[in-house]
């Protein structure tokens, strides 16, 4: 009976087509009529142009059974260890052939003249008859961007003015200066003298002094 009546619906439909007349078909029927065709045109090995076409966009609009694609998670790179920084150094000092005075502030005004009395002391103290004044410089590290750390160009200031060798100068520092130093370099036992800072010294007539009574005792 189903078979009848769809045969019949079929001459109908060709019927009216003759007529002139559009004939609609329900989704279903259309659907399976454009299947049949297409297992028909693989059967004969050969695709429609306009059928592969048509296919290849109704693919593209079908949503992925996976789902969206999960970008995998990057995975760092183990980080450097961090080298801890060490603090720019810059030491202000006054030297002559027998001492070399070194000053976290700079040597100007009244603190010139206390540092150029205690060099001219010790200038004496070796019997030493030079009466110029003693020289002014800097030291400052780091002089380019790879600083490393300060020991090469701490010793290299050292053996610069004879520090720690026989017949040396003799360095004067404050308890804060020769700690920074000794942190990077050895100081040899005898070529080094603790001093108060020089703005105390300027302002306290005790501390002078101290520093005398002590200059007056050194071999």
């Amino acid at each position: 009976m189903t078979t009848n009546k769809l045969q019949l619906t079929q001459r109908q439909t060709r019927m009216l087509a003759d007529m002139g007349i559009d004939v609609w078909y329900p989704r279903s029927r259309v659907a399976e009529s454009s299947a049949q065709q297409g297992r028909t045109a693989a059967a004969r090995g050969t695709v429609d142009t306009h059928d592969l076409t048509s296919l290849k966009s109704a693919l593209s609009h079908v949503p992925s059974a996976r789902g969206p694609s999960t970008p995998e998670p990057i995975t760092a790179p183990e980080a450097r260890l961090e080298q801890p920084q060490i603090p720019p150094i810059r030491l202000h000092h006054m030297q002559n052939k027998c001492g070399l005075l070194l000053s976290a502030e700079p040597l100007l005004g009244e603190l010139r003249h206390i540092a150029a009395d205690l060099l001219l002391c010790q200038l004496w103290r070796q019997g030493g008859a030079d009466k110029s004044q003693p020289e002014l410089s800097e030291f400052n590290w780091p002089l380019t961007g790879n600083a490393g750390t300060p020991e090469r160009a701490l010793l290299a200031f050292m053996d610069k003015f004879g520090i720690g060798k026989a017949g040396g100068r003799v360095v004067f520092c404050s308890d804060a200066t020769f700690t920074l130093i000794s942190a990077w370099v050895p100081m040899v036992e005898g070529s080094y003298l603790l001093i108060p800072e020089l703005s105390e010294l300027m302002v306290s007539a005790d501390a002078k002094r101290q520093l005398w009574r002590v200059l007056s005792s050194r071999k």
